[in-house]
C-alpha cells in the first residue's frame, strides 16, 4: 500500500434515513462517493477496521463487494449485522414483535444486582427484561453465550435486528440530553419512563420500519462482521484491495460510554466495560505503563507532539495528558501498521481524520 498525501472531498447532506442514531459516522452518500473517487477492482475486498455502525460495508455490500467490518464494540457488531437485514423482512416485522412481547407476559425475569437498577426504576428494568428474553427464546440459538464477547460474531441478521430495537427502547427511554453526546452517565435520579416498555419497545419497530419503506435494506454473502482489535485483524497478508474508515479522533470522545446503556442491556457488568474501555483506541481512560512503553520515532510530528504536551505547564499535562496522547499515538501506530499489513501492494483508500490541537499546538 502506498501512502499518498491526504485529499478533501465534499458531498451533498445525506438524504438516507440514519439506521440507528450514533454520534460517530458518515453518511451512506459518502461511502458511495469514495467508491467512485477509488473504483476499486470488483472482485476486490474492501475493510472497514472501526466499521461502528457499519456504513462502509453495507454500501460495499450494497454494491456487489466482499466487504469485511471489524469493531472492538459488540454493540456496533449487532448494530451493523442488524443493518444487513434483507427488505424481504418487512412484513414480518411487526407480527413477529408482537409475539415478542404476548409472550414476555409470561417471562418472569430475575433482576437482582441487574446493573440497569442503577438506570431505571424496577419495573421498568423487570418489563425490558421479560421483552428481551422472549425475543431470545425466539430469536437466539438455545447454546448462546452473549457473555463472551466473540458470541456476538455469530448472532443472526434477524436476531441482531430485533436486538438493535431493544437498543433503540432503552436510548428512547433513558431520554436525557447532556452536553457531550458520547458521554451517558448514570442519572442521579432513577429514570422513570413515561410510557411503558411494552409501547417503547412498538415506538422502535416503527421507526425501524421507516427504514425498510426507505428501501434501503438489502444484503449478500459478501460481507464479514466481527469483533477484533484494529491493532490485530484475523486477516491474511495483502488480502484487501481498498481501505474506507474513520479511526476514532484524537479528541478525549468517550465512543465506549456511547453505548453504555446498550451495553448494560446485553448483560455486562461496569468492571467488565470498564475494562473493554481502556482498550478503545481514543479512550480518555489511560492505563498506566512506562515511558520505554511508548514507540518514539512513529513521526517527527508525533514526537513534537507528545514533547510538547510532556513539557507543558499547564494542570495534569505531563501526567495523564501525555498518558492519553502517548496511548492513541502508539495504538493508532499498529493499526496503520496493520492496514499496511493486510493491504495489496497496489490497493488504496480513504480513511477520515479530523484535526485536533493540545492547547496553541496542533496535534493532528
Amino acid at each position: 500500500m502506498e501512502l499518498r498525501s491526504p485529499k478533501l472531498y465534499t458531498h451533498k447532506k445525506s438524504k438516507t434515513p440514519i439506521f440507528y442514531p450514533y454520534y460517530a459516522g458518515y453518511s451512506t452518500e459518502f461511502v458511495e462517493d469514495i467508491l467512485k473517487v477509488l473504483n476499486p477492482q470488483k472482485n476486490g475486498r474492501i475493510i472497514d477496521p472501526w466499521n461502528g455502525t457499519g456504513t462502509t460495508t453495507y454500501v460495499a455490500n450494497q454494491q456487489g463487494f466482499e466487504a469485511i467490518g471489524f469493531d472492538l464494540n459488540p454493540v456496533m457488531i449487532v448494530i451493523s449485522k442488524a443493518r444487513h437485514t434483507t427488505s424481504d423482512f418487512q412484513t414480518s416485522l411487526r407480527p413477529l414483535a408482537i409475539e415478542i412481547l404476548n409472550s414476555a407476559k409470561d417471562q418472569i425475569p430475575i433482576i437482582i444486582n441487574d446493573p440497569l437498577l442503577d438506570w431505571f426504576i424496577e419495573p421498568f428494568v423487570k418489563e425490558i427484561r421479560a421483552i428481551q428474553q422472549s425475543m431470545e427464546r425466539f430469536l437466539y440459538p438455545s447454546d448462546f453465550q452473549k457473555h463472551n464477547f466473540m458470541a456476538w460474531n455469530e448472532l443472526s441478521n434477524v436476531a441482531a435486528l430485533y436486538t438493535t430495537i431493544l437498543f433503540r427502547t432503552i436510548k428512547n427511554a433513558y431520554n436525557i440530553k447532556g452536553s457531550n453526546p458520547t458521554w451517558i452517565k448514570t442519572p442521579d435520579e432513577l429514570v422513570h419512563p413515561t410510557s411503558s416498555a411494552r409501547d417503547i419497545f412498538m415506538n422502535a419497530v416503527e421507526e425501524q420500519e421507516s427504514y425498510f419503506k426507505h428501501g434501503s435494506l438489502f444484503a449478500n454473502e459478501t460481507v464479514s462482521l466481527s469483533l477484533a482489535n484494529s491493532k490485530c485483524l484475523p486477516v491474511e497478508n495483502e488480502s484487501i484491495s481498498c481501505v474506507i474508515t474513520s479511526p476514532p479522533y484524537l479528541t478525549r470522545i468517550d465512543y465506549l460510554k456511547a453505548t453504555w446503556l446498550e451495553l448494560l442491556l446485553l448483560g455486562y457488568d461496569e468492571s467488565v466495560l470498564q475494562t473493554l474501555r481502556k482498550d478503545m483506541l481514543g479512550t480518555p481512560i489511560v492505563r498506566d505503563f512506562k515511558p520505554n512503553e511508548i514507540t518514539t520515532g512513529i513521526s517527527d510530528t508525533c514526537d513534537k507532539i507528545l514533547d510538547f504536551v510532556l513539557r507543558h505547564n499547564s494542570h495534569a499535562s505531563s501526567t495523564y495528558y501525555y498518558k492519553t496522547y502517548a496511548k492513541y499515538f502508539n495504538d493508532l501506530y499498529f493499526s496503520i501498521m496493520e492496514i499496511h499489513r493486510i493491504m495489496q501492494k497496489n490497493g488504496n483508500g480513504a480513511i477520515v481524520v479530523q484535526s485536533s490541537y493540545y492547547k496553541e499546538q496542533e496535534a493532528c
